[in-house]
């Protein structure tokens, strides 16, 4: 229980980092996939960094979870995989993740991660709010 919530923990953290780049590309021409891949990779940056200042920027305060309910119980579950050692040397890996836009509403799968827990495969809600693609949910199969 405790490896899942840690590995849940890790994948919320590279999810607020994704998104953090989504806003860069409003009003520039760019599809709303180009936006949200600019803001994957932002997220993957904050991830890799342990930065959870910039993690965070990227989750919508409307953010609900089964396990961690909201935003706040988010970020203490990336805080605690962080103090556990969970995202040392983790790689998030999002070469194969296609992004589905259906409206305002959109999601990343497959984002893939590897680290000393092993590995999983998550998808990555996120939802345009204020010209900013943000992460509202995310699905961990397996866990």
């Amino acid at each position: 229980m405790k490896r899942n919530m840690l590995v849940l923990g890790m994948v919320m953290a590279l999810a607020g980092a994704m998104l953090a780049g989504c806003a860069t590309g409003a009003g520039k021409g760019l599809t709303p996939e180009e936006e949200i891949s600019l803001q994957m990779e932002k997220w993957r940056e904050a991830m890799m960094a342990k930065d959870v200042d910039a993690i965070m920027v990227l989750f919508s305060d409307k953010f609900e979870h089964y396990d961690w309910r909201d935003k706040a119980g988010a970020k203490m579950f990336i805080l605690e995989a962080i103090d556990m050692g969970y995202m040392d040397d983790m790689d998030v890996i999002l070469d194969d993740a296609q992004i589905k836009v259906d409206g305002n509403v959109a999601s990343v799968y497959p984002v893939d991660l590897v680290g000393n827990f092993g590995s999983l495969s998550m998808e990555l809600i996120v939802s345009r709010e204020n010209g900013e693609w943000l992460l509202t949910g995310m699905d961990a199969p397996g866990l």
